[in-house]
């Protein structure tokens, strides 16, 4: 995955809350920027306006990517992405998320 160029995550259009973060952590652990093709209102959406580990498209903007993709080589963005996602990636650490699942697991269990 190292070498690839980018992690291209899809997420079906107005599937709204779908976002599984376990799409995004290989390609943010490896530091191989994200391409997510997605709603931007979507939580996966959010995430990649917010952390911005890669570009994002909406399936409406799919004609567009041909222009980024053609433009990798010389994109000044891409190392920025890189580094990006390897910081992101920190929060989706082993020790980290199982201590939010559990806090949420114990809020479902006390309603």
């Amino acid at each position: 995955m190292h070498h690839a160029d980018l992690f291209v995550i899809t997420e079906k259009y107005g599937s709204g809350g779908s976002f599984i973060p376990s799409k995004l952590i290989p390609g943010i652990r490896s530091g191989t920027p994200v391409l997510a093709i997605c709603d931007d209102t979507s939580p996966l959406g959010q995430e990649m306006e917010q952390i911005k580990p890669g570009p994002r498209f909406s399936w409406s903007q799919l004609p567009q990517m041909t222009d980024l993709i053609s433009s990798l080589p010389e994109n000044t963005d891409y190392p920025t992405w890189q580094k990006n996602a390897v910081a992101r990636s920190a929060f989706y650490d082993r020790d980290n998320i199982i201590s939010q699942f559990e806090t949420m697991l114990r809020n479902v269990v006390a309603k």
